[in-house]
Order: structure tokens, then sequence, then C-alpha cells
């Protein structure tokens, strides 16, 4: 009786068991079974940027979709807006001011895609706001005021002299470590001492984070002096009289300290010009006041 055992017989050992294939071609290897590559999982929209400026009321909004309130505080620059499906990022010189949550669909973003923005950026860092503090050393800040018209700018109770030249002018201030820099437009106007402790200006009302570089201070130039007309129409600047005559008795001038030449004006009208005869350096800037009898 056959044994289970010798009903088997080894496809190795025996040649009748290899299929007509393989001893026909006896070079050819057996290709192995090809795998199925795995489907493709859509993964959900990726992130994008884009850039907005911030209007005078401090709020942005994104393609009717969802508005985001940024501050007065940045009316008038221009802010990145990281936008996914979970949060909102709002980023200026490419660090997070305020973070919120998302009200964007699949759908806002795809959409939002075809209107020329730009693939966002790995999640940003959690919101830094203004008024934190920076491990890496404090950030400058700065602040909008108007001087009045003595050019003063008063901020929390300290009395910073600009200049009657700024009487109502609207400048910026940008607190640094132990100076504050005076400025209008592209045009630096005084740099003073900074009384306020650096972690303290971040708190200033209407202080925000300094993005832009500081402007180039003016080249040096002749000074400008005010004196007040007498009665006999003459005015005194470093010991030398200057006869600008009896019709502008009691108007404040401004004399200009040239090399050679003293130019005496009545706002931007030039009322004389004068030789200089002295060298004797300028003590007083300021007019005097009339003396009451």
């Amino acid at each position: 009786m056959a044994t289970p055992a010798s009903l088997f017989r080894s496809r190795v050992t025996d040649p009748e068991l290899h299929p007509a294939a393989d001893l026909s071609r006896p070079d050819e290897q057996v290709s192995p079974i090809p795998l199925m590559a795995p489907p493709n999982v859509r993964s959900g929209p990726l992130p994008i940027e884009m850039e907005a400026r911030v209007p005078p009321s401090g709020v942005v909004v994104i393609a009717g979709l969802q508005q985001l309130w940024v501050g007065k505080n940045y009316a008038g620059l221009t802010v990145t807006l990281w936008i996914h499906l979970t949060s909102i990022h709002i980023l200026l010189a490419d660090e997070v001011i305020k973070t919120v949550s998302s009200r964007v669909t699949t759908a806002d973003l795809e959409r939002l895609s075809l209107r020329g923005v730009r693939a966002g950026r790995p999640d940003p860092a959690g919101p830094t706001l203004p008024n934190s503090r920076c491990n890496g050393g404090p950030t400058p800040v700065e602040i909008e005021r108007t001087a009045n018209r003595d050019g003063i700018v008063v901020v929390r109770g300290q009395e910073l002299a600009l200049g009657t030249g700024v009487a109502g002018t609207r400048v910026t201030l940008r607190f640094d470590v132990g100076l504050i820099h005076a400025s209008a437009g592209n045009m630096l106007l005084k740099t003073l001492p900074n009384p306020f402790p650096i972690n303290e200006c971040q708190d200033i009302r209407g202080a925000r984070p300094a993005t832009t570089a500081l402007p180039i201070a003016p080249p040096a130039g002749p000074q400008s002096v005010q004196r007040r007309v007498a009665k006999d129409g003459v005015v005194m600047v470093a010991g030398q009289r200057l006869r600008v005559g009896r019709t502008h008795a009691g108007t404040i001038v401004t004399v200009v300290v040239e090399d050679h030449h003293f130019r005496v004006l009545d706002g931007i009208r030039e009322l004389s010009l004068h030789a200089r005869t002295t060298t004797k350096p300028i003590r007083n800037f300021n007019a005097h006041r009339p003396r009451k009898r």
C-alpha cells in the first residue's frame, strides 16, 4: 500500500513538473508578480498666503469670507495672511502678530487658489503679540503723534521738544534702547534720550513693532536762529547788528547763519542779506520775548 508521502514529488528533483516555457527557455528568469501601487490618498488642501493692506478701520476682509480685526495701530501697513482650514495667522515682517480661528472651507481655499495667491509656508509658530518680551532682545517700537503749536509731543506725561519747525506735523517716534528717533516721511528730524524703559515702550498707546529702516540723517547745513525785530528795525546775531527795517518791528524772523553771510527770512520770504563780519560763537538761538513795562 502506497503511503501518502510517495504520492508527492519534488519540483526541484523531477524535471517533468517544470512548465514548458521554462524548458524551452532555460536562461530566462521568471519575473515576479508585479505589485500594484497603493491608491493615491488625497490629502487635505494646503495652506495659502496672501498680502493685504490694513485699512484705517483696522479690519481686513478675506474675499468676503471672513473679517479679521488687525487693529488701527497697523493701518496703512501690508500684512501677510496665512490661511488654512483650522486657523489664520496674521504676519508682519515674518512675525505672527495675531492668530484667529478659520471659518473658510475646502471650497473657499480652492477658489482663493485661483486668484493668484501663493502656497503657504509650514504652520508658523504661536502668536507673538507686540507687547511680548523676546528672548533675543527688545524690539524697537514706533508710534505716531502730532506735534502741537510749540513743536512738542507729549507721551505718557513726558514732553518731547522737537522744535517749532514741526508744529502741526504728524511725526513717527521710534523708541529704541536709550534713544527716541523722530521722523516725518523719509526725513529724520531729531534724536532724543529715551526716558522710558524699553519694556514699557511696548505698552504705549498705539505702539507697533518698527518694520522700516531708520531714515538717514540729513547732511549738516547752516545754522538758523530766531530773533524779534526791535523798534529800530535791528536784530543782533553773534554780536553783529543786522538792519532789517522798522516796518518789521515786533516780527519774529529767522536768520540763516552761513559762512560769509546772514540771511534774514520771514517765513520763506527773504528780507535782507548781510555780509558776515564776526566770528563770535552763537549763544542764543531763540527769540526773546518783549519786556513788560
